[in-house]
This record gives structure tokens, sequence and C-alpha cells, in this order.
């Protein structure tokens, strides 16, 4: 279920990757459509446009990392298992590097006040707090010795028929 559920995180990944490519495409076409200077949607779609470049490259190679990883934990190889600990604390890291690009669109519609400074700011270390969160009670799971054992036992190999990953 484990790696399953990491191919699947780890496509959904890219699936963001792709949207965050196209986007900017989409939105200076729609900009070009409007040519209207009291857009109050503008700011929002400038945000958006600014950071979508940085997102689409570190969610399609975080997604490509997980789907790999996924397989291996399907299959119980040993250096899945280390790997999929390693990406728990990596997506910390993806998530601070993502938090600006992912929250400066909504700020943008709050306007630019001091206070929407300081609410993004109020929001990714909240968004940060809850992956650490989320990460240690998966670690508390991943980390059991017969999660481990599973692993060892494989010596690199595909698991035997019978045994659920």
């Amino acid at each position: 279920m484990t790696g399953w559920s990491t191919v699947l995180l780890g496509a959904l990944c890219i699936a963001l990757s792709a949207v965050q490519a196209l986007a900017p495409l989409l939105l200076r076409r729609l900009d070009a459509m409007l040519a209207s200077g009291d857009d109050p949607a503008r700011a929002m779609r400038d945000a958006w446009s600014a950071g979508a470049g940085v997102g689409a490259i570190v969610n399609a190679l975080f997604g490509v990392a997980l789907i790999v990883i996924g397989f291996g934990v399907t299959r119980r190889l040993r250096w899945a298992h280390p790997a999929l600990e390693l990406s728990g604390w990596a997506s910390i890291v993806v998530l601070a590097i993502l938090a600006k690009p992912s929250l400066a669109p909504f700020f943008a519609m709050a306007g630019e006040s001091e206070s929407s400074g300081a609410g993004m700011v109020a929001v990714a270390v909240l968004l940060v707090l809850a992956q650490l969160g989320a990460v240690l009670w998966f670690l508390r799971f991943w980390r059991k010795a017969e999660v481990r054992d599973a692993f060892a036992e494989s010596r690199g190999q595909g698991f035997r028929s019978g045994d659920a990953a």
C-alpha cells in the first residue's frame, strides 16, 4: 500500500508540474484577450506565472523520484526503505521552496500590504510545520523493526508471492 501510494503521489506531482508549465501560457493568452488596464485579477495571474516555472521543475523532479522509489517499495528492494525516508525529509525542503510561489497569487489578491506579507510568512511556516508533523507521523511507522526487517530480508530482490508491500 505504501509503495503504490508513493507512486500515485509521484504521478500527482508530475500532473501538477504539467499544469504549472502550461498555465503561464494560458494566463498570458487570457491577459492579452482581456487587455484591460483595470483588471483586478492581473496581479494574481502575474504572481502565479512568476513562480510556475520553479514549481514545475521541482514538482517534476520530485514526482519522478517518488515514482521510482514507490516501485522500489512495492518490490521491497533494500534501497527503497532509506530512499522513502529520505524523500519524506526532502518533502519538507520541497514545500519550503514552493511555499512562496504557491501562496503568492493568494496574497496578490489581498493586496500589497504589510499584513499580507506577514500572512504569507505565517501560512508558509504553518505549512512547513504541518509537513514536518506528517513526516514524523509516517516515520513512526516506517522505522518500526518489522518494516525495516521486511526490506532487509529482500536482499535487493523482489518480494515473495503472498507478501504485501
